[in-house]
């Protein structure tokens, strides 16, 4: 990944979204007019997702500023990006956004503020075990996003999904490229070995 980290957004999916909420407004309809409603899951999975974006975007750029690799920088720019696409989705349904104004590093779902410090505390360690963090923060974006997958049927919500896993993919072999380059390894933690070497491959 490297240098080509903005260039592989799916910019087009990110217009698609922005279309789709001007169009429809904050909330949607079906044919009768009756608003559309998201489960509960559904709901829960956008709150959990919209904040485990920002989670990489606000450790990547304290892990970036700490130890000056440019990869951390690049990759907060698309995280921030993954975050607004569920943002706008968050509003078309008129579900609560628990990442509105909290600022960085602070959490809503206390899950993922304790991740944030356990991955700040592995991150100081040395630059190495920095990247290591990124590829674990791609690889459990993955995973939580294959839950979150698996608990709708909404072409708008698939769509977003999709996006962000593709990007996380991309996120991850760039992780696992400087890893690598350092000497060092990693191995899955939340994702199978098989889905780990599928995401290292790519579209190719």
């Amino acid at each position: 990944m490297g240098k080509k980290v903005g260039a592989n957004v799916t910019y087009a999916v990110i217009v698609v979204l922005l279309s789709i909420v001007l169009v429809l407004g904050p909330t949607v309809a079906d044919a009768t007019g009756s608003a559309v409603k998201l489960t509960v899951a559904e709901m829960a999975n956008l709150r959990f997702i919209r904040e485990e974006e920002k989670l990489a975007r606000d450790i990547y750029n304290v892990l970036g500023e700490m130890w000056g690799l440019k990869i951390f920088i690049k990759i907060a720019e698309s995280e921030q990006r993954h975050t607004d696409a569920v943002r706008l989705v968050i509003e078309k349904y008129g579900v609560s956004d628990p990442a509105k104004a909290t600022p960085p590093a602070v959490f809503v779902d206390k899950r993922l503020q304790e991740l944030y410090l356990v991955l700040l505390s592995e991150g100081k360690a040395s630059s190495l075990e920095a990247l290591k963090v990124g590829a674990l923060t791609e690889e459990k974006d993955i995973s939580d996003i294959n839950r979150a997958v698996g608990q709708t049927n909404r072409p708008d919500l698939l769509e977003l999904y999709a996006y962000l896993k593709d990007g996380s993919s991309v996120h991850l072999r760039g992780f696992m490229a400087q890893i690598r380059a350092a000497g060092g390894d990693y191995s899955p933690q939340f994702i199978s070995q098989e889905e780990f070497d599928v995401a290292m491959r790519g579209s190719k």
